[in-house]
């Protein structure tokens, strides 16, 4: 009888770990970002750089457009734009384009690219996960994603992005720099 119960033991201590009903995949939580997130939405940003004692504040908007733009506009206490649409990004200050570059052309801004598109759940999981080491913590009600950069020439430019949000909703990011410098967003509900 000890044996049996010594053996029954055993074997459930060996059983996987039950999922919870809950848990969350890429696929899943990209699809609930895409469903969750607004044309638009406000954000304000601080941002700590390692050569600076003071935090630097902004605000703006982040506008996505379909197929896939995505706009980022800084509007307090300069003005900027970043376009992320398709292959290329457009920085606009001024009112003039300063920039447009293919985001392949740099390993940083391809990790870039990526990550704001994935504020929109527009970017897809294989795509994801080719670029990213991808972890997700938590259910549909609280849940925060981590994507590490894989190649070394972009992990020269950061270390890693944090997403945290429950259901649909990006309620904040963060973006560690290699270099020490960490910008912290915060999203506004509409």
């Amino acid at each position: 009888m000890r044996r049996l119960k010594s053996a029954a033991l055993g074997a459930i201590l060996l059983l996987p770990p039950i999922a919870s009903a809950d848990a969350l995949d890429l696929d899943t939580l990209l699809t609930m970002i895409s469903e969750g997130q607004p044309d638009q939405v406000a954000f304000t940003e601080k941002r700590r750089l390692t050569v600076l004692a003071e935090v630097i504040e902004s605000e703006g908007m982040i506008r996505f457009r379909e197929p896939a733009t995505v706009e980022r506009e800084i509007t307090s206490p300069f003005q900027q734009r970043l376009i992320f649409a398709g292959e290329y990004v457009t920085v606009v200050e001024e009112g003039a384009v300063q920039h447009q570059l293919h985001r392949d052309d740099d390993p940083g801004l391809a990790a870039l690219s990526r990550f704001v598109k994935a504020l929109y759940g527009k970017e897809d999981s294989e795509a994801i996960e080719a670029f990213f080491n991808v972890k997700i913590d938590g259910a549909v009600e609280e849940w925060s994603l981590s994507l590490r950069p894989k190649e070394r020439s972009a992990r020269r430019r950061f270390t890693r992005v944090e997403l945290y949000g429950s259901q649909g909703w990006v309620e904040r990011s963060a973006l560690y720099e290699a270099n020490g410098d960490v910008t912290m967003t915060h999203f506004e509900r509409p």
